[in-house]
């Protein structure tokens, strides 16, 4: 946090020698609506999370750039608005099983520990660590 003070204090500085009259701190660091965390935003795009998750649980995910995650429930479907639309920047890790993740691109490591996963149709950037049984990606 005293690194954010400090560069948006320099910040000013600059601006203020340069004869610019506003700037965007926001844009620098935005605040996580689901934590008090602040979430360093990837090309002015503040990063979302992903909840409300439940056993047998369909989301459809808007465009834009959501954190990992951990899915600890049967049946979970995650679908996107797609590949390079919805995007999960950060590693995915799948505890249980039937779970689906599509039309979406994963920047990240995988590791599925549960059964019958279906990552055929996302866009995978990262490695994939399968300790369960039929697996598809």
């Amino acid at each position: 946090m005293k690194k954010v003070i400090i560069c948006s204090m320099l910040l000013v500085i600059l601006f203020s020698f340069a004869g610019c009259n506003s700037f965007d701190v926001g844009s620098l660091v935005s605040k996580n609506p689901e934590s008090s965390t602040p979430t360093r935003s990837t090309e002015n795009r503040e990063i979302m999370t992903i909840s409300e998750l439940a056993n047998n649980t369909e989301k459809q995910l808007e465009a834009g750039t959501y954190a990992g995650l951990t899915i600890n429930f049967n049946g979970v479907v995650l679908t996107g608005r797609g590949s390079g639309k919805t995007i999960i920047a950060g590693d995915v890790i799948i505890n249980k099983n039937n779970c689906v993740i599509q039309n979406l691109t994963i920047r990240g490591n995988i590791v599925i520990n549960g059964n019958n996963a279906d990552l055929t149709k996302a866009q995978i950037q990262g490695n994939i660590d399968s300790k369960g049984k039929n697996n598809k990606w």
